[in-house]
C-alpha cells in the first residue's frame, strides 16, 4: 500500500466526518467537498480521489486503485474495489458487499482496462461481482437487482489464450438476481433480464429476456 494511502486509511478512524474530510483533503490528489461523508474503517488507496456531495459508508476495502470520481453518489458497506484504473459514479448508488476487481495482467492492454462507469439513477444492490479486466460501462436508470449477478469481461480458451472485451449496458435496464453477463456483451436500452439468465450475446432489441426456460416434458396422470 502506498504511504499516502496508509495515512488516508488512518484518517478514516477520526471521530468526526468533518475531520476526516479535512485531513483527507491534505493528501495530494484528493479533493472532497464538505457535504460529502466518509465512513469509519475504510481502506482508501487511490492516486486520485474526487468526491462531491457523495457518501462512502463503512468497512470498504479499496486498494491498489488509480482514480475514483463520485458526484452525488453513494457506496455502501463492505464493498471490495481493487486494481481499478478509472472508477466513475455519477448520481448513482452502490449498496453492500459488492466486488469490483480489475487485473494486473500485462497481456490486457485495452484502453478501457480496469474501468467502471455507473451513470445517473443506476443502482447496484448487494453481493454482485464485476470483473474489470476490461471496461464495464453502465448507462442511466439501470438496476442490478437481488444479489449475486456476475459480469465478466475476460476468460481463456483451451490453449489458455486470453479472450475478452468490454461490456456495455444502455439505459433503462433491469438485471435480475444471479444473472451472468459474459465478455463483450452489449445490451440496448429498455431491457429486462430475468433472474438466472446467461447473457452470452448482444441484445439489440428492447424486451424481456430469459434463458433456461422451464418446460413441461411429461404430464402426470
Amino acid at each position: 500500500m502506498r504511504i499516502k494511502s496508509i495515512f488516508a486509511s488512518l484518517f478514516t478512524l477520526l471521530p468526526f466526518n468533518w475531520l476526516r474530510v479535512i485531513f483527507l483533503n491534505c493528501i495530494p490528489g484528493y479533493k472532497i467537498n464538505l457535504k460529502s461523508k466518509i465512513g469509519f474503517f475504510n481502506i482508501v488507496d487511490f492516486k486520485v480521489l474526487v468526491i462531491k456531495d457523495s457518501t462512502i459508508k463503512h468497512f470498504n476495502r479499496m486498494s491498489n486503485n488509480s482514480e475514483l470520481i463520485m458526484n452525488n453518489s453513494s457506496i455502501g458497506n463492505f464493498n471490495i474495489i481493487k486494481f481499478s484504473e478509472h472508477l466513475i459514479l455519477n448520481e448513482s448508488r452502490m449498496y453492500n458487499r459488492n466486488s469490483l476487481i480489475g487485473t494486473t495482467d500485462p497481456a490486457i492492454t485495452n484502453t478501457e482496462r480496469n474501468s467502471f462507469v455507473l451513470n445517473e439513477l443506476s443502482l447496484i444492490t448487494h453481493r454482485h461481482y464485476f470483473d474489470l479486466s476490461y471496461g464495464i460501462s453502465i448507462g442511466k436508470n439501470v438496476v442490478f437487482g437481488g444479489e449475486q449477478t456476475q459480469c465478466w469481461t475476460h476468460g481463456y480458451d483451451y490453449k489458455r489464450e486470453l479472450k475478452g472485451n468490454s461490456v456495455v449496458l444502455g439505459d433503462d435496464i433491469y438485471v435480475g438476481s444471479r444473472t451472468m453477463i459474459l465478455p463483450g456483451v452489449q445490451i440496448t436500452d429498455k431491457v429486462t433480464i430475468a433472474a438466472g439468465t446467461v447473457v452470452h450475446r448482444n441484445i439489440n432489441e428492447s424486451g424481456v429476456y430469459v434463458s433456461n426456460e422451464l418446460k413441461l416434458k411429461k404430464k402426470y396422470e
